[in-house]
């Protein structure tokens, strides 16, 4: 259902790589443009405490509670918090946390405008790839039922599901590959990728 699996011996690598080299690639662009940009993961105060997603999936994590605080201190200022897919257990166990489920909890607890989802694909396509531009939720739900949505795009479109039935206005599900992509959606008309209401 285009989730990862994540062993014990997997975990300690996973947060290494994502909430070191990851980060700190994404962190250094940022600033490399101008921005002033901070690396945290889930973990850093408590900011994504998970419980175990699904068993199959060994130590992948799904949020059950987020701690803004952190957050809030950063949106006040010039800052911009770059959060690595790391969440804690209550029991102080590490999870690997997919990262379109993390930006959608961390989007519906700060009750975002919009949430943008960016992966290598132009948006939400059907059966015979026309990319579809306007989706409400109730037409996810039948894509996904008829095998339209299939692979890393089900987890997208639920994330986008529950963002939106917890107080974000709107989702898009866009090519992060594409020039000025994320321009073009917030700054145009015509946007770009598959705009999600509820």
């Amino acid at each position: 259902d285009g989730k990862r699996i994540t062993d014990k011996e997997s975990i300690p690598i996973v947060e290494m790589v994502l909430s070191g080299s990851v980060n700190k690639k994404i962190v250094s662009a940022i600033n490399n443009q101008g921005g002033k940009a901070v690396g945290l993961s889930g973990k850093d105060a408590s900011l994504m405490i998970c419980e175990p997603d699904d068993p199959r999936l060994g130590f992948v994590g799904r949020p059950s509670e987020i701690n803004p605080g952190i957050l809030n201190s950063f949106l006040e200022s010039d800052f911009i918090p770059v959060v690595a897919p790391i969440g804690v257990g209550k029991d102080e166990q590490t999870y690997n946390v997919n990262a379109d489920t993390a930006a959608g909890a961390i989007a519906e607890e700060l009750q975002a405008d919009r949430l943008l989802l960016l992966t290598d694909v132009d948006g939400v396509k059907n059966k015979n790839g026309k990319l579809l531009t306007n989706l409400t939720i109730a037409d996810v739900r039948e894509l996904i039922e008829d095998g339209s949505i299939v692979d890393g795009m089900i987890p997208k479109t639920q994330t986008a599901i529950k963002a939106l039935e917890g107080g974000v206005r709107a989702t898009v599900i866009l090519d992060g590959r594409a020039q000025n992509a994320c321009l073009l959606e917030l700054f145009t008309d015509y946007g770009a990728g598959t705009l999600i209401r509820k």
